[in-house]
């Protein structure tokens, strides 16, 4: 199946005032229609970069190569006309932060409603009703009241909703969810996932899910692609990845969740830390935190390989 979205050697460079920043290196990956594919990786992974890279939204200080592939167009030579077309109409983005993506000094009413009114095809009324009825589908209460309350009157879980309803107001086709559900509770961030989950289904939605937390990825996505400083180091079905992870850092990543859902009696955690991006890496960027490392990894830089069911960038697998 040709994939809706992919990308080829994507790496991202920021120019700073101590120098290069190596933010991701040469990252290729697949959206299929309908499917809903996990971003999984530490903090300083890349996850969020590579999102925003896809709709070009990444700083001045930012230099990107490579191609973002959608409907037979590279996104990253786009117009500035064209990428907003785009992202009004096409892919649609969730932000991390619920708490500081809507402006404060902006009614939540004229912020739905923005886009709608860009177009020129409705009115403000129209476009207000439009917004109201998104409202109710993503099930904020009393939402004829609450479309003209300040994002500061709003909790944070109806803040999410908000901008759930925001980006699904102009049936994207693609949907990217960075982190949807931080700074929320354990139970608000569970009636986001059954929300998103749902509305998923009923739009037909195309999703990136950008996390950390193996739990969710679990419960909301159909493939996983593992980050690791930079690079993905490892891409499977979620069955594939839950019960046969390759590579070592997928390991360390499944058995210190594990540990923590209470499944061990002991907390496990990976020892180490994440490589300085000051540089590129010549061999395996998880050479130093890596229990199994071979005589290869610390000079050679593994590629991907396998499948399209599995495939992982490690020389155990040589």
């Amino acid at each position: 199946m040709t994939p809706l979205l992919s990308t080829k050697n994507i790496s991202i460079r920021f120019n700073t005032a101590k120098g290069t920043v190596y933010a991701v290196n040469e990252v290729d990956i697949q959206l299929k229609k309908g499917e809903v594919l996990g971003i999984v990786g530490e903090s300083g992974s890349g996850k969020t970069q590579l999102m925003l890279s896809l709709i070009k939204l990444l700083p001045e200080n930012a230099e990107i190569c490579g191609q973002v592939n959608y409907d037979n167009h590279n996104l990253l030579e786009a117009s500035q006309a064209q990428i907003n077309k785009i992202r009004t109409e096409e892919i649609a983005m969730i932000f991390q932060d619920p708490m500081s993506c809507l402006n404060p000094y902006l009614k939540i009413s004229t912020q739905l409603i923005e886009a709608l009114l860009l177009e020129g095809k409705v009115n403000k009324s129209e476009a207000l009703q439009q917004a109201i009825a998104m409202l109710k589908k993503v099930q904020i209460p009393n939402a004829e009241q609450r479309i003209h309350a300040y994002p500061y009157q709003l909790s944070g879980g109806m803040r999410q909703r908000v901008m759930l309803a925001m980006a699904l107001l102009r049936k994207p086709k693609i949907l990217i969810a960075d982190e949807p559900t931080t700074a929320l509770d354990v139970t608000v961030q569970a009636e986001i996932l059954q929300l998103l989950k749902q509305l998923t289904k009923e739009y037909g939605l195309s999703v990136l899910f950008v996390t950390h937390d193996l739990s969710i990825v679990a419960g909301q996505c159909d493939r996983v692609v593992v980050m690791y400083a930079g690079k993905v180091v490892e891409q499977a079905s979620v069955d594939e990845l839950f019960y046969r992870a390759k590579h070592p850092y997928t390991q360390g990543l499944l058995a210190s969740a594990q540990s923590q859902s209470g499944m061990s009696d002991k907390l496990i955690s990976i020892a180490g830390q994440v490589p300085a991006n000051n540089k590129l890496l010549m061999g395996c960027p998880f050479y130093q935190r890596c229990e199994q490392r071979i005589e290869p990894c610390a000079n050679r830089m593994p590629i991907l390989s396998g499948n399209d069911m599995h495939s992982q960038a490690c020389h155990l697998y040589d």
